[in-house]
């Protein structure tokens, strides 16, 4: 960050308790001040803008089911970010785990007999996914343990080479996933309808029960368990991690593990509940991207990440009732972008400060012990 000679950033020792609740409504009531000056140099009022936005994501039942039901492919993708950064493990490959877990999740629902009872095929499928997704992960994270290899790279290519499968097998072959009936334009052939998850109320299925589920486990797991505390301890520093014996490579395995986990167990939701087959048009649309920005708003934090994940949701689902009203594309996702950036920004402020250097006692500035800033 490049700030004037005479400011510096400060990391603090730890933020007051009122201003961390209170960072999140100040953040997005600075996104819509800042906002409100692009809308206005195209000629549209911010007031019809928000109305519009808060309509469209929770300004009624159907609506808020809807921003719910965006969401929950979302809270998974962001918990295997969630998993993977506080143990210093960038995976960014949710996307192509998530994909991976839609293929075996599709290939079990269409391999039953119809006569297999429901609970036992959705979690089936479930379980799929799951472990599909971690198998998949487990192609970066053996070769960082072992080699110390990029996993940046390596998650950022098996999700190219994932969504290149999956459009092999709907788009390049006679495969079980590809429906024949339609062969000018192919598409994922759909699982039985007795398969898919139980409707709780308009397109909202069980699923958002399990990604919420999944989200509190893991926070009970983290503080709980022998397995949560060396993870943390890998976390905040591997030098520790290594003085206290534990074993560092075997959580590094076991994070990327759980992280594809996680991301799999989405693509699995996605087949059982709203897509209902393995459609590459309704898979890649960068929800495992989505997932990292809502794992960023929610401070790291598994169950920050629910209110999170809705929040882009809500962001995301605005588009179309704001073309509807005359705001051009361009000018939606610079407003969605926007909103997003300064939202995350104000993250920033929660563990560091800037600071005023001070100039009045130069000659002791940098002595240990000494004064040399003050909080501005």
């Amino acid at each position: 960050m490049i700030l004037p000679s005479n400011l510096a950033v400060e990391k603090k020792v730890a933020p007051s308790l009122w201003f961390s609740a209170s960072l999140p409504i100040l953040s997005v009531l600075a996104s819509l001040v800042l906002a409100a000056v692009p809308l206005l140099l195209v000629g549209e009022s911010p007031l019809e803008v928000y109305r519009v936005m808060a309509k469209a994501s929770a300004g009624s039942v159907a609506a808020l089911t809807d921003t719910l039901t965006e969401a929950t492919p979302i809270l998974l993708t962001g918990l295997a970010a969630v998993i993977a950064f506080r143990a210093k493990v960038w995976n960014i490959g949710a996307e192509g785990q998530l994909l991976v877990g839609a293929i075996a999740a599709a290939g079990v629902g269409l391999v039953l007999p119809e006569g297999t009872s429901p609970l036992i095929a959705i979690i089936g499928m479930m379980l799929s996914g799951v472990v599909a997704g971690a198998v998949f992960a487990s192609l970066a994270a053996v070769p960082l343990a072992t080699w110390n290899a990029n996993e940046i790279v390596m998650t950022l290519m098996l999700n190219f080479i994932a969504l290149s499968f999956v459009n092999y097998l709907i788009w390049g072959s006679s495969s079980l996933w590809r429906d024949d009936g339609f062969a000018a334009f192919p598409r994922g052939k759909l699982i039985p309808e007795v398969f898919r998850l139980p409707e709780l109320t308009g397109r909202l299925n069980a699923g958002f029960v399990i990604a919420v589920l999944a989200a509190v486990v893991f926070a009970w797991f983290m503080r709980f368990t022998t397995w949560g505390y060396e993870y943390s301890v890998v976390g905040d520093s591997r030098t520790t991690a290594r003085y206290a014996g534990i074993g560092e490579r075997r959580i590094v395995i076991s994070t990327f593990l759980l992280s594809g986990a996680a991301a799999g167990l989405a693509g699995a939701v996605l087949i059982s509940g709203t897509v209902g087959g393995l459609e590459p048009r309704s898979l890649a649309v960068g929800i495992g991207f989505s997932g990292i920005l809502a794992a960023g708003l929610g401070r790291m934090s598994p169950l920050g990440l629910i209110p999170a994940a809705a929040f882009v949701s809500a962001l995301a689902s605005t588009g179309p009732d704001l073309q509807r009203i005359g705001v051009a594309p361009p000018i939606t996702i610079a407003l969605q972008g926007l909103i997003l950036v300064v939202v995350a920004a104000g993250q920033f402020f929660l563990e560091y400060r800037v600071v005023i250097i001070s100039k009045d006692v130069p000659e002791l500035q940098g002595k240990e012990g000494a004064p040399s800033t003050t909080p501005s």
